[in-house]
């Protein structure tokens, strides 16, 4: 009698199990299937929304880049206009007189009044040099009558083309300039009529590009050397990939080219560059 009751008990427990098991077991399966709902129901939202967030993300890079491109462009057009229209305002001189007159101080001391009264006073000095690169005539601010550039670097290229743009240097006045100067042939000879232009209003070109305060801009040429100086105290310029910007850009069928890199502190920077003079110069644009 005993037994029969001990195995009824446990028959007894053992079904009391298999309908824990059994409800724990429904219990699961139900969340699982809620789980599946909710994921089915919501995989298209979400799927919708990191589609349109990418769309944003992209239309709102093309909107900066396309900024970007815009202002880049329009001051490599500017400072560009610029550097021609003083070229253009020296060929005028040099083609109007010739070598004597302008071998005259007095006579080249009155052209640099009218251009500085007619162009706002770009123009810091004029020179009339001779092909043996002796300053034969000088009109400004230094001492630099019979002055000698026949070892200077810029006279060498100048009296060798018809005109010619220099960089950024030093020189014999000891403080960053930079000429335009035109050849002029006469009676089997040559002269080179030269115009310094005043530093400061290129210099404003260059630091004139910015768009918020962590943006500046400055010029390079193909040495790598700032043209002008910047307004913020740079050192990227002598790292590698400034290469690559004249390499990107010579080949490139945009007129801007812009690309994301880090910085020397290892900063992501938007870089908008664009060729001057000739792809002779380089505007940096760094964001």
């Amino acid at each position: 009698m005993g037994e029969l009751l001990f195995a009824a008990k446990r028959k007894k427990a053992g079904m009391e199990n298999q309908r824990i098991l059994s409800n724990s077991y429904y219990k699961h399966l139900h969340r699982r299937l809620v789980m599946i709902v909710v994921l089915v129901s919501f995989a298209p939202m979400i799927i919708a929304i990191g589609v349109i967030l990418d769309q944003f993300r992209i239309s709102y890079r093309e909107k900066i880049y396309a900024h970007l491109e815009e202002l880049v462009l329009k001051h490599q057009q500017g400072i560009d206009t610029f550097l021609t229209e003083k070229l253009g305002d020296i060929r005028f001189v040099a083609d109007a007189f010739e070598c004597e007159q302008l071998s005259d101080p007095v006579f080249l001391k009155d052209m640099l009044m009218l251009l500085r009264q007619e162009y706002g006073g770009v123009f810091e000095d004029l020179g009339l040099i001779d092909e043996n690169g002796r300053q034969v005539a000088y009109a400004g601010p230094y001492l630099l009558t019979e002055a000698d550039y026949s070892e200077a670097e810029w006279f060498r290229q100048a009296i060798a083309a018809p005109y010619f743009i220099s960089d950024v240097f030093l020189g014999l006045r000891g403080t960053p300039h930079f000429i335009v100067a035109v050849r002029k042939d006469s009676g089997g000879s040559a002269c080179l009529l030269r115009a310094t232009l005043i530093f400061a209003a290129f210099n404003t070109l260059g630091e004139s590009l910015r768009v918020v305060k962590p943006g500046f801009a400055y010029i390079l040429h193909r040495d790598v050397e700032f043209q002008p100086t910047p307004l913020y105290e740079i050192r990227l310029a002598k790292e590698g990939y400034f290469a690559t910007f004249l390499q990107n850009g010579a080949g490139g069928s945009r007129p801007v080219h812009i690309s994301v890199r880090e910085d020397r502190i290892g900063v992501p920077s938007i870089f908008a560059t664009a060729f001057l003079k000739d792809n002779q110069w380089l505007l940096v644009f760094q964001q």
